[in-house]
């Protein structure tokens, strides 16, 4: 893959974080119960209020990739742009700045993200490294 697609690549998995991070705040900050019924059934909010989506969606951007390193470029550009649209619309249409706490969790996270997607598309190669780091 060309360099320019790489770079496009990237610019795609951050404009997709931007618009979950969007999404997820705006899930935060609308009443469950001014979302049409059948989305109060799947409770959509709560879903994506948890960690484990957030998790599974870099777990299969990363595995998906074909090597390590634009693994761990496409999952860090997915969790800047999380934070960026999840930042922006907190600011921008709820009025106020979240705890700077829960913000440094996400920071720390992000960092941490692109050696963790290494990790993960080791996992899903064969041999034992691979089958140590799927059991862990």
């Amino acid at each position: 893959m060309s360099v320019q697609k790489q770079i496009v690549s990237a610019v795609l998995v951050l404009l997709f974080g931007f618009a979950m991070g969007v999404f997820a705040k705006f899930l935060d900050c609308v009443p469950r119960n001014e979302f049409p019924v059948f989305l109060q059934w799947f409770d959509i909010s709560n879903f994506f209020g948890r960690f484990a989506v957030w998790m599974f969606i870099a777990v299969v951007i990363a595995v998906f990739r074909k090597y390590p390193l634009k693994a761990g470029i496409n999952v860090f550009s997915f969790f800047i742009g999380m934070l960026f649209g999840y930042y922006l619309y907190t600011r921008i249409f709820a009025g106020f700045y979240p705890d700077i706490s829960y913000l440094v969790i996400w920071l720390i996270f992000t960092v941490i993200s692109p050696f963790a997607a290494f990790v993960c598309w080791y996992a899903r190669g064969r041999g034992a490294l691979a089958a140590g780091i799927s059991s862990v």
